[in-house]
């Protein structure tokens, strides 16, 4: 009898894609890091048929179809899933990747298959823009891929670099308010107009020549500096559809009250409305959500620290 599969997932922060719309060959691109915090956990134990329970139980069954189509099973099923945790969806952390791939990694463990990252993103229907998701789930770290061209399932990996441990990840989310996903996401990028060729190799250029560089010397200060750059560049691509650089004016603000205080490294993870600041430590960290909180910026916002994540999904089999 197969065994029980448990699979542990770090969250995503998105600093921004580096192009679409079609003026350069490849598409979409971008570069972001993986966070301990919020994980999410799925479980796969036998069964005498295919069951699923838990948070998002709803989402889980739609990446179980598509991993079983994809696989073109011919027997069906027989599990118990159930997901213990999982982030809040449809806020920048990249939840709908992590989930659809710990289903599909879990699956695969749990039927002993040996199936390559890009297989194993194909069957969860994942990667189909940015792929810093995906390469981040399987690696973890700091994740930096130029994007695809017509001709391939996701996104070659350009690089892979581990962040120093001692950083910080000051999250803050309003809890009123939701990125787009979806059709109404899907709907969005039609609508905007493509990213100059000038504007993409501006954003690699902040990625290779200053970001990447910044993590090797572990300077912390410009490392931020380099992805507050690189996101605010990359988000004003998305002005037609956000008003801004930013989704919406109380992230805006958010941003500006944040930089006043000091804090470098602030951008916005994906659609938002997740905002996130780089910090050398904890107490940075603790000290910007002080800061924060006497002015009341903070009413009716998830606030939480993070440290990186270096090592991605973990895996554990029980029996």
């Amino acid at each position: 009898m197969p065994s029980t599969v448990t699979v542990t997932a770090p969250s995503r922060l998105h600093f921004g894609l580096l192009g679409f719309g079609g003026a350069s060959e490849r598409q979409f691109g971008g570069v972001g890091v993986m966070i301990e915090q919020p994980s999410l956990q799925l479980r796969i134990a036998p069964a005498d048929r295919l069951s699923v329970h838990g948070l998002a139980h709803e989402r889980v069954s739609r990446f179980v179809e598509h991993w079983s189509a994809f696989h073109e099973l011919d027997h069906p099923l027989a599990c118990r899933i159930y997901v213990l945790h999982a982030p809040r969806s449809h806020i920048g952390l990249g939840s709908g990747t992590q989930l659809g791939l710990a289903v599909a990694a879990g699956l695969n463990r749990f039927l002993d298959r040996e199936v390559s990252v890009i297989e194993t993103a194909r069957s969860a229907g994942r990667g189909l823009r940015s792929a810093v998701g995906t390469y981040g789930f399987f690696q973890g770290g700091l994740i930096w891929e130029r994007g695809k061209t017509n001709g391939e399932a996701i996104s070659p990996l350009e690089q892979r670099v581990a962040i120093p441990g001692t950083w910080r990840f000051v999250v803050i989310c309003p809890k009123q308010q939701v990125g787009l996903s979806g059709e109404g996401e899907r709907t969005a990028m039609a609508r905007l107009p493509p990213v100059p060729v000038e504007t993409q190799n501006r954003l690699v250029a902040i990625v290779e020549d200053r970001m990447l560089p910044a993590v090797a010397r572990e300077d912390c200060d410009e490392f931020g500096e380099a992805v507050f750059e690189f996101g605010r560049v990359s988000g004003e691509a998305f002005a037609p559809i956000q008003g801004g650089a930013y989704n919406g004016a109380r992230l805006e603000h958010l941003v500006e009250r944040i930089r006043e205080n000091g804090g470098v490294g602030v951008g916005q993870s994906s659609w938002g409305p997740a905002l996130y600041v780089i910090v050398p430590g904890e107490k940075n960290a603790q000290f910007t959500i002080d800061q924060l909180r006497e002015t009341g910026e903070l009413d009716d916002t998830d606030i939480w620290i993070s440290g990186p994540d270096n090592q991605g999904a973990r895996i554990t089999i029980e029996g």
